[in-house]
């Protein structure tokens, strides 16, 4: 029974295949194809619609070879503006290098100012120790030459109340003797 009904159901869609290629043979023949590609009464037909889709086709590929020769353009413009551009970039490096460059050499200049600087503040501490040591010892030696010139003055001022004294002594020494 299975079997009888499998091949009732090929033999159904091989006859639905027939029919239907009935139907287009007698469809295609009933048809006037002249009157359809001509336009005919109905309006326009395949030949119109050929040329309308011809120029269509001919606008659309001006269209495209426009765009492509826009895009042709921009890209050479594109392509000088990144020359451009890698032209400045190379200017800029060597700017860059060069300023690095003279970084270097000011920051070996300025060690050199600081070495140098740093020297002469060395030198500076050491001589205001020393100009330091020779005010105390000018300072002592004033200190001494004025308690020298006191001595030298009341010496002096012995010496001459004891010439004076002697002066006198004499003096008197004179008179007593002369009386």
């Amino acid at each position: 029974m299975a079997l009888v009904g499998k091949i009732m159901t090929v033999a159904i869609l091989l006859m639905s295949l027939l029919f239907m290629g009935f139907s287009i043979m007698n469809y295609a023949t009933q048809r006037n194809y002249k009157s359809l590609v001509t336009g005919g009464d109905s309006g326009t037909g395949l030949n119109e619609q050929l040329r309308e889709l011809t120029n269509q086709v001919r606008e659309q590929e001006e269209k495209l070879e426009m765009v492509q020769n826009k895009i042709a353009l921009e890209t050479a413009s594109k392509r000088s503006a990144l020359a451009v551009l890698e032209v400045k970039s190379r200017e800029s490096k060597s700017t860059i290098a060069a300023k690095r460059d003279e970084l270097e050499q000011l920051t070996l200049e300025h060690q050199r100012n600081i070495n140098t600087l740093s020297t002469a503040q060395d030198d500076m501490i050491r001589l205001k120790g020393e100009a330091d040591a020779l005010r105390k010892e000018v300072e002592q030696t004033l200190a001494n030459r004025n308690s020298e010139f006191e001595t030298v003055t009341e010496l002096t001022d012995k010496i001459n109340q004891a010439e004076g004294v002697l002066r006198r002594l004499k003096e008197r020494s004179e008179q007593l003797r002369g009386n």
